[in-house]
């Protein structure tokens, strides 16, 4: 709505605020670069880069290796400590190794399996995932008989 008066606008020195004037510019940028060392550090944390400075591997894990998730450590503690009546289907420590031969007769072993451990109670869900070469093939043959593993227990239905 405009002034009745036609001087109004002439009469007073009211512009409009520019976008790029530093009063407004500056603490937007500010804040920009804030944001972007405060996302930064989060990002890098949750990567994994800067966790380890600030928390402690439990022994367990160290046991297992580096890059073992708690959630494997704990499902082959499960079934260490469960029977072979227990669970229908049990799988502790599987393990499936195969001797290969190189160039110049020198004999190399290939690990397609490494401590498995799986312990299924009945109702349970189970899916293998892997990517190619993880040895899920290998894991589904030894349990239905068709190999034998190198080591490990192996029941279905005790």
């Amino acid at each position: 709505m405009q002034p009745a008066d036609k001087d109004y606008c002439t009469a007073c020195d009211y512009s409009e605020p520019d976008s790029f004037d530093e009063r407004i510019a500056r603490p937007q940028l500010i804040m920009l670069l804030v944001n972007i060392v405060v996302w930064w550090i989060i990002v890098a944390f949750i990567d994994g880069s800067l966790w380890k400075l600030f928390v402690r591997v439990p022994v367990s894990q160290k046991e297992h290796g580096e890059g073992v998730d708690l959630d494997i450590i704990e499902e082959e503690n499960e079934v260490k400590k469960s029977t072979v009546g227990d669970l229908p289907i049990r799988i502790y420590g599987a393990n499936k190794t195969y001797t290969t031969w190189k160039d110049n007769c020198k004999m190399e072993r290939v690990e397609a399996v490494k401590r498995v451990s799986v312990g299924l109670k009945p109702g349970d869900c189970f899916a293998l995932l892997g990517i190619s070469g993880a040895g899920k093939t290998t894991m589904f043959k030894m349990i239905t008989g068709e190999i034998t593993p190198t080591a490990g227990q192996m029941s279905i239905k005790g």
